[in-house]
């Protein structure tokens, strides 16, 4: 559940605006009073007794006073003088919300447990129970009404759990593993092996099978054996 009216009694900016709003009904009241008041000389009004029901004709009054003001400017002319104006939450205000929100200012009992179910239930401290309902509440229109911003997320707001307030933990990060790499191969040597009895870079002759031959294949010279048992052309120089 989110934080109700009375968990904020403490902040100052909602005293003050309940305050005002206290006054604004007041104000509104004898506004309402003073017309009444004067009707109740004149004899014709008597025959219907406003003097003798008086309190239930002055809040029957001050519901109609309200509801025509609200929807005509948003406000009474009490809220307007403590820079008050009923809006809505998530949408503009409409004058079916006016009427529901109005209803318990046909009595005063009434008006009040309509705000101590407000303050009494989650929500934007501003409301009464009928502004909850039907999503609008009372804000004000001075340079002073960012004092309020905080109570637009009251309703939104979540109590820490009950076993105590649990600190943000960064999650544990793994140790880095560079990719594997394929490991670079040698590039292929160029060198020779010395070549068998001709030196360090001579060219490696393949081997003979078979027959050797008697004459030179180049020049067809007589061969001769070498010390090493291999043939050579005398001609050309070849090797056999």
């Amino acid at each position: 559940m989110g934080t109700t009216g009375f968990d904020q009694l403490g902040n100052k900016a909602l005293q003050e605006h309940w305050l005002r709003r206290f006054v604004a009904i007041i104000i509104d009241n004898i506004i309402v009073w003073i017309p009444l008041f004067i009707l109740s000389f004149f004899p014709f009004f008597w025959f219907f007794g406003i003097w003798t029901w008086g309190w239930l004709g002055q809040f029957v009054f001050l519901f109609l006073y309200c509801v025509v003001l609200e929807i005509a400017m948003g406000a009474t002319i009490g809220k307007k003088i403590m820079s008050l104006q009923v809006v809505g939450i998530q949408e503009q205000r409409t004058p079916a919300m006016v009427l529901v929100r109005n209803v318990s200012k046909i009595n005063g009992i009434l008006l009040f447990i309509d705000w101590i179910v407000g303050m009494l239930t989650p929500g934007d401290p501003r409301q009464k129970y009928t502004d909850r309902i039907i999503g609008c509440t009372v804000a004000r229109t001075d340079q002073k009404a960012y004092m309020e911003e905080q109570f637009r997320v009251a309703q939104y707001y979540r109590p820490p759990p009950a076993h105590g307030y649990q600190p943000y933990q960064q999650p544990s990060q793994q140790p880095y593993q560079q990719p594997y790499q394929q490991p670079a191969q040698a590039p292929p040597t160029t060198e020779q092996p010395p070549a068998t009895g001709g030196g360090w870079g001579a060219p490696e002759q393949p081997e003979q099978t078979g027959p050797k031959p008697k004459y030179c294949q180049s020049c067809g010279g007589p061969l001769n054996v070498r010390p090493d048992g291999r043939l050579q052309c005398p001609s050309c120089g070849a090797m056999y």
